[in-house]
């Protein structure tokens, strides 16, 4: 007869095994899952170099070393993002050489007031008057006075401007062999597979020598019978009357079918 107390500590270690079975099963399975998958990660870091703030289509840089394609994003230098609701803006109210202004000082008093006027009245406060020399040589040619004041954007101003920066910037892409650039979302340049073999030419001119591309031959004879096909199938009679003018040619005096009588 079993004692009690060994067979419940037998139970107990054959419980033990099989919960401690599988666990190392479940580990196993684990490790082999975290092992792929790091695997993958490592194949991907080894055949793609990308920055740390590389989103496609929109920021940083990346290559892949496999495809040799491609992605160059460079946004507007800014600190930081405005706010979607309206800013200050400053708005030039206008700009003047130095011969345009009054040399008078009441004149000049009076022309400054003019101006000032002219600006609403809540943004007064802002306006300035600045002037510098526009000249090439800095030699005081070119001397320009400019009146500028500041005021909120208006709503539709402000979203254009959100809109603006959504795609402001300048991204390079090459991918499947075509390099793409664009610049504030504009795409102001493309060129097309450039694995592609290039095209021949459709003639060549050589001195006084016009030598043809033998595609272009095979185009134009291709073209030729194709216009003959058409005339022959066409329903009109054209080939009957043909036929008919032959044979009356034919039948007149030196023909092929005349027969003297």
């Amino acid at each position: 007869m079993v004692d009690p107390q060994i067979k419940a500590l037998a139970d107990q270690v054959q419980a033990n095994t099989v919960q401690i079975q599988t666990e190392s099963l479940a580990r196993a399975v684990a490790d082999e899952g975290l092992a792929k998958r790091v695997g993958s990660l490592e194949a991907v870091l080894a055949s793609q170099l990308q920055s740390n703030d590389w989103v496609q289509g929109l920021s940083g840089w990346m290559i892949n070393q496999s495809t040799g394609e491609f992605e160059i994003n460079s946004a507007k230098i800014q600190v930081g993002s405005l706010p979607s609701d309206p800013q200050l803006i400053s708005v030039t109210a206008g700009t003047w050489p130095e011969s345009d202004l009054p040399a008078n000082a009441f004149g000049r008093y009076a022309f400054i007031g003019a101006e000032l006027a002219k600006i609403p009245s809540e943004c007064r406060e802002s306006a300035e008057f600045t002037t510098e020399d526009l000249s090439s040589d800095c030699d005081g040619s070119d001397m320009r006075t400019t009146l500028t004041y500041e005021r909120r954007e208006t709503a539709e101003e402000a979203k254009v401007r959100s809109e603006k920066a959504k795609v402001a910037g300048t991204r390079i892409c090459l991918s499947n062999g075509v390099l793409t650039v664009v610049h504030d979302g504009v795409t102001r340049l493309r060129v097309d597979n450039l694995a592609k073999p290039e095209d021949l030419p459709p003639f060549v001119v050589m001195g006084e020598t016009v030598y043809m591309n033998q595609a272009l031959i095979d185009e134009g004879v291709a073209a030729y019978l194709k216009n003959q096909i058409y005339q022959l199938s066409r329903p009109d009679g054209t080939v009957s009357e043909k036929i008919k003018e032959v044979i009356s040619f034919e039948l007149r005096p030196g023909g092929l079918l005349w027969r003297k009588r």
